[in-house]
């Protein structure tokens, strides 16, 4: 499955930000959470803070328009299957 996070965060300047990325995961990668864990990892090898992560399922998703954060402009995803 592929599954959006959004990372809030803050960036390199000590700005409050928000870092999105896809994730190729499986299921039960999903449902242990990893996909957090690996957009955290994400997020800060790409040299932001990460604080909170929000996937396609919590309701906070919904006030966030993905075409806005710059990770999630492409169709652009990770493959963490093999992460297992």
């Amino acid at each position: 499955m592929i599954t959006t996070v959004i990372v809030a965060c803050e960036n390199a300047s000590g700005e409050a930000d928000f870092f999105g990325v896809r994730l190729l995961c499986t299921d039960e990668q999903y449902n242990l959470g990893e996909h957090y864990d690996s957009a955290f990892d994400i997020a800060t090898s790409e040299g932001y803070s990460p604080s909170l992560g929000i996937d396609e399922i919590e309701p906070a998703f919904e006030w966030f328009d993905p075409m806005k954060i710059k990770m999630l402009q492409t169709e652009e995803h990770y493959d963490m299957r093999g992460e297992q």
